[in-house]
């Protein structure tokens, strides 16, 4: 017993020490942003920013904020970024990311899932010429890297799922199974875009994978399955609903009254009749659907 003690001792010891390295080199990374983001305020250079930018301008302040600081050029790009995003100038921080590239800087797979995630931020006003953007940066990531983190793989699955390539999702989602789980963000994004593409059997997997880790599907999977239920004709509609009661049925789940009413108004306009029962003094309550007889 003596013996196993003073073995373990060099290992318990590399241990904390391992630890206590990582928590430093944490909490200088974590003050390197600080600094750049104060750096980057305190000197308007921030206003700068702001403005429709040429190449030419975008160069000039990148090189002006590393001639104050030249510790910080592993995170210059990225920090540039999230200030844009900070402030909602999206389309700055894409501009910032375009010029990044078209002359040639070295990305890390960091900055590049971070360029992804702006065209998820604007996806209500993306353009085709977008679309092909999110996928030929997914493509060129993939040949530089073979395996990405879960962090960059959620992010590249959001985009994708935003273009007609969005199947690609499925195998990223088996690759963060390599290393971590993936949570009801990816699996969201895949069924939402599975119902709108009228890819179900995708749709219900998803789904499934989400439940089967407990996990809660987050609310825009339900509106793209309603989208879903009205591609076709009324009888379409009433199997694709009833599929989905029988899912919330199965798996125990009480959607949230948002949801419900979401249901409930759409069920009508097919002739359905509902009823309302309040099940506790609580805002509690669940909707029955039921078919008017006719």
């Amino acid at each position: 017993m003596t013996l196993f003690y003073k073995l373990c001792q060099p290992l318990q010891f590399y241990f904390k020490f391992s630890i206590n390295t990582y928590v430093l080199s944490r909490q200088s990374y974590v003050k390197k942003i600080v600094d750049l983001k104060a750096l980057i305020t305190e000197n308007n250079i921030y206003e700068e920013m702001k403005s429709d930018l040429s190449t030419i301008e975008w160069k000039s302040i990148r090189e002006k904020i590393l001639q104050k600081n030249t510790e910080i050029t592993p995170i210059v790009d990225s920090v540039i970024i999230d200030m844009c995003v900070k402030y909602f100038h999206v389309n700055n921080a894409i501009a910032y990311c375009k010029f990044l590239k078209k002359n040639n800087y070295s990305l890390n797979a960091g900055v590049i899932g971070k360029y992804l995630k702006l065209y998820v931020l604007k996806q209500n006003s993306l353009t085709d010429a977008d679309k092909i953007e999110i996928i030929e940066t997914y493509n060129d990531l993939r040949q530089k890297y073979q395996y990405l983190d879960s962090i960059t793989a959620e992010e590249c699955i959001m985009s994708l799922c935003l273009t007609d390539e969005w199947e690609k999702t499925q195998d990223i989602i088996e690759m963060i199974k390599i290393t971590s789980s993936p949570g009801t963000t990816v699996y969201s994004a895949l069924a939402s875009t599975a119902f709108r593409n009228g890819k179900p059997d995708i749709a219900w997997k998803a789904l499934t994978d989400i439940v089967s880790r407990k996990l809660i599907p987050q609310k825009y999977v339900y509106l793209s399955h309603l989208q879903y239920c009205q591609l076709e004709d009324a009888k379409f509609f009433n199997n694709r609903m009833e599929e989905m009661f029988h899912f919330w049925i199965k798996h125990n789940i009480i959607p949230y009254n948002q949801i419900i009413r979401a249901y409930t108004s759409t069920a009508i306009k097919y002739g359905w009749s509902t009823d309302c029962i309040t099940i506790s003094k609580k805002t509690l309550v669940f909707l029955i659907f039921q078919h008017d007889l006719v």
